[in-house]
């Protein structure tokens, strides 16, 4: 079997990646969407 080199994954790519990463790193949407929510209420309540 030849192994051929792999090749260097082109800028694009490693820019997917990372949004990929990013992601991950979220949390549930609904869990997103609670605390999104929880300081929406919370600053207008502050900045009222």
């Amino acid at each position: 079997m030849s192994s051929a080199p792999a090749a260097k994954p082109s800028w694009f790519q490693r820019l997917l990646s990372l949004v990929e990463r990013l992601g991950n790193l979220l949390p549930n949407p609904s869990t997103l969407f609670a605390l999104l929510a929880v300081l929406t209420v919370l600053l207008s309540w502050l900045f009222s």
